[in-house]
C-alpha cells in the first residue's frame, strides 16, 4: 500500500519552536486527533502511543494545522474474546502520555487509553510540558497512577477558559 507523504512538523517540534499554543488552536487540533482516534476505534484498533511526536501538522488545500496521526506501530486490535495475557500485553507507549490502565492492567486496554493520552496531549499543547514528569519511567508511571496533574491554567502562557482544566 502507499502512504501519504506528510510535509509538516510534529507537535513536539511545533511546541519546542513556538511555545505553548493558544487554547483555540489547541482545541482545533485536538478535535482532529479525536476524530482520527474515533475512526481507529470504530475499526477495532487502539493506537497506544498518542504523543506530540506522533501528530504531524500539515497544510492541505490552503488550510493550515491539518492534524495527521502517525506511527501505528504499537496498534492493537480490540478483541473482547481474548482473555490471555501475553508478552505483547506489557506496558507500551511513551511514559509521559501513557494511561493509568496501560500501567496497571495493560491486558485490559481499550480506546479509553487513547483518550487519556489525548488529554495529556492537550495539556502539553496548552502548557508546553506533559502533565507529569520524573527522573525515571517508574516515577512517571507512579504519578499517572496516583496523582492528579496541576491544572493546565496554572502553567499556560495565555489565560483560557477554566472549563479546559476539567477536561
Amino acid at each position: 500500500y502507499a502512504m501519504e507523504l506528510l510535509d509538516g512538523a510534529d507537535l513536539q517540534t511545533v511546541i519546542d519552536e513556538t511555545g505553548p499554543m493558544p487554547a483555540g488552536r489547541a482545541c482545533r487540533i485536538l478535535a482532529q486527533v479525536a476524530g482520527a482516534l474515533d475512526e481507529a476505534h470504530r475499526a477495532g484498533l487502539i493506537h497506544r502511543d498518542i504523543k506530540p511526536g506522533n501528530v504531524i501538522l500539515v497544510e492541505r488545500g490552503g488550510e493550515a494545522d491539518v492534524a495527521k496521526v502517525v506511527d501505528f506501530g504499537l496498534v492493537k486490535a480490540i478483541d473482547e474474546q481474548d482473555l490471555t495475557v501475553t508478552e505483547q500485553d506489557k506496558i507500551v507507549g511513551t511514559p509521559l502520555y501513557v494511561s493509568p490502565e496501560a500501567v496497571a492492567a495493560p491486558e485490559t486496554l481499550d480506546g479509553r487509553a487513547d483518550l487519556y493520552a489525548l488529554g495529556a496531549l492537550g495539556y502539553f499543547l496548552l502548557t508546553g510540558k506533559p502533565p507529569f514528569g520524573g527522573k525515571s519511567a517508574i516515577e512517571v508511571y507512579t504519578k499517572h497512577l496516583e496523582d492528579s496533574p496541576t491544572p493546565p491554567s496554572e502553567h499556560a502562557a495565555e489565560p483560557f477558559d477554566p472549563a479546559l482544566d476539567r477536561l
